[in-house]
């Protein structure tokens, strides 16, 4: 009987120790390490979220560093609306070099012409999470994440912000460094 009574407390500890919340330790680790990391800062004009009328402008041009075009390529890609989609596509061949010129500026074509685009309304709003690239003199490849938000007639998608993550190839021309191939990762 005075082992039972010895062992009693020992199982008591057990029991009460398992009746707390599973996911503490975990909620506790999650917040401390998010409160460490440092976030990326948008501009206004690239936060997701609502807004009236078109997505917001993004400088289109040629960019000195591979670094500079990998970003702007892809701001230019996750921040459209159904209004300026054809357009958008066009800024991108301008950006882009090769293939991918070609099959931008077929898609700006098409999309000027698709009856879906004013029937739904599509858009998606995003910022730059994260670029790496690696430059070698005249080519360069990497990859670029971005945080994206996709609306149907101004409401926003099922699913909230999620990450997307994009191989990148640039190429060196003339004119600057321009994106000769853009891979969505699924």
């Amino acid at each position: 009987m005075s082992r039972t009574i010895r062992i009693l407390p020992v199982v008591a500890a057990l029991a009460f120790a398992g009746c707390q919340d599973p996911y503490r330790s975990e909620h506790a680790r999650r917040a401390t390490t998010q409160a460490a990391t440092p976030r990326p800062v948008a501009s206004d004009s690239d936060r997701p979220g609502p807004r009236a009328g078109n997505a917001p402008e993004v400088i289109l041009q040629r960019e000195s560093t591979p670094r500079q075009a990998a970003r702007a390529f892809a701001l230019s890609w996750a921040n459209w609306d159904w209004r300026n989609a054809a357009s958008r596509q066009r800024a991108l061949a301008r950006l882009a070099t090769g293939d991918l010129r070609e099959q931008l500026r077929a898609n700006a074509a098409s999309a000027r012409i698709d009856a879906s685009l004013a029937r739904d309304r599509p858009g998606s709003r995003a910022v730059v999470a994260a670029t790496s690239v690696s430059a070698h003199r005249r080519r360069s490849s990497g990859i670029v994440v971005t945080h994206e938000q996709t609306y149907t007639d101004g409401r926003t998608d099922l699913g909230g912000r999620r990450y997307r993550v994009y191989l990148i190839r640039l190429k060196r021309e003339h004119r600057g460094w321009g994106v000769s191939a853009w891979q969505p990762q699924p």
